[in-house]
């Protein structure tokens, strides 16, 4: 029972990933799961709560880094180094299309989306600049509450923005975590080599 639910869930965050949620119908995910219909009304009641449960597992690989006692073990690098590559990964699933389908038609969803930025995010930021500060890797002139509200303000900005080709959000997203981290970075701390994977 497990098992056909997380194929319907990885199933379905590649098809809104690829189409948008207004595009894809439950038909469509069960086709694509060889599944028929009413096993995904098992599992899931409607389609709403089906793009809920996506975004929920998208967000829970973050969530599990940021929130794990062994986490806040490692060190400030480590930390920013793990969450970058995050953040990088989820810009693979959370495209234009997903984001634009969510913000219109799924208010819940999107409201989910904001408030992990906003909240989550915004405070795992915060103690990561707190803790590099203490172990001097960090700037400590910068206000750790408005660096972390600039940087999860831009990041969605990136999955928000139309604008932004799918195929160029990576790199994007990529481009904002190297300028948000040479920004934080102590002068006397020796610039850290590629922190995050891009391809």
């Amino acid at each position: 029972m497990e098992e056909a639910r997380n194929i319907i869930i990885e199933k379905a965050t590649s098809l809104f990933s690829q189409f948008g949620t207004q595009s894809v119908s439950m038909d469509d995910v069960a086709a694509n799961c060889g599944l028929p219909k009413n096993i995904l009304y098992r599992h899931f009641k409607n389609k709403g709560q089906l793009v809920a449960d996506v975004l929920q597992g998208i967000l829970s690989k973050i969530n599990g880094f940021i929130s794990d006692e062994e986490t806040y073990r490692k060190d400030a690098e480590e930390q920013i180094k793990g969450f970058l590559n995050l953040i990088g990964d989820a810009g693979n699933s959370i495209t234009t299309v997903f984001i634009d389908g969510i913000r219109n038609y799924h208010p819940d969803a999107f409201r989910l989306l904001i408030g992990f930025l906003q909240e989550n995010i915004a405070q795992f930021i915060k103690k990561v600049i707190a803790k590099g500060v203490e172990e001097e890797v960090h700037n400590s002139l910068f206000d750790e509450e408005i660096v972390s509200c600039i940087y999860t303000w831009k990041l969605l900005r990136v999955f928000e923005d139309a604008t932004v080709v799918d195929f160029n959000k990576k790199a994007f997203v990529y481009y904002i975590n190297e300028f948000f981290l040479g920004n934080i970075i102590n002068e006397k701390k020796q610039r850290w080599p590629q922190t995050i994977q891009f391809i």
